[in-house]
């Protein structure tokens, strides 16, 4: 500890956490978005679901201010790559046995 003579805003400048006033119960940071982490596994395994299950996420994130923003735009981002990848490669595929 500090010597008592040592005033109480060095104490936390050298590495003492920061509590809580008396009274008030510790912050705790806000909850994940779990719909965040589905979107990001729907990306790889069935990506149409992940977009729809990312526009969701963003929307819950912002109502109820969690945590997950990051994770559920990742989801978004690569859910939509590789759907329109996929609809490329359909679409290629469709025209070339559409000229056989």
């Amino acid at each position: 500890m500090s010597s008592p003579t040592q005033p109480e805003h060095q104490q936390y400048a050298q590495g003492y956490p920061a509590q809580a006033p008396h009274g008030y119960p510790p912050v705790s940071p806000p909850p994940l978005n779990a719909m965040a982490i589905v979107t990001l596994i729907l990306a790889f395994f069935f990506s149409p679901a992940g977009i729809v299950t990312g526009i969701i996420s963003l929307k819950q994130i912002k109502e109820r201010h969690e945590q997950g923003r990051g994770i559920a735009l990742t989801g978004l981002i690569l859910s939509s790559v590789i759907t329109a990848f996929y609809l490329l490669l359909v679409i290629l595929f469709v025209a070339a046995f559409a000229q056989v």
